[in-house]
């Protein structure tokens, strides 16, 4: 029995080895997924970093672009309106000396 002792003998130090080695192997494992975990959420906080600063910078520029169309707006009104005041002036005078023109054919 002797060899039988032997062999159970050894038996329990490889399954002990392969333990061990497993262990070491899960620990490994895990200490990886933690590393890739953190460069996961560092690369994730990048990416939001910067998505919020073109966000930033595109409402920006929009914000920039409606007050050049306002201010464009404005001026073009200012010119309409401008332009308006002069032909009804214009249209008015036509009126009151075309009325100046009759009264005076009929005071004739």
């Amino acid at each position: 029995m002797g060899i039988l002792d032997d062999v159970t003998g050894k038996l329990g130090e490889l399954k002990d080895t392969v333990v061990d080695e497993a262990k070491k192997a899960k620990d490994e494992v895990v200490a990886k997924a933690a590393e890739l975990k953190d460069k996961a959420v560092d690369k994730a906080k990048e990416l939001k970093e910067g998505a919020e600063n073109k966000a930033a910078e595109l409402k920006d520029k929009a914000e920039e672009k409606a007050k050049e169309l306002k201010e464009g707006a404005e001026g073009k009104a200012a010119e309409l309106k401008e332009g308006t005041e002069g032909k009804a002036a214009e249209l008015k005078d036509k009126v009151v000396g075309g009325a100046d023109d009759l009264l005076n054919k009929f005071k004739k």
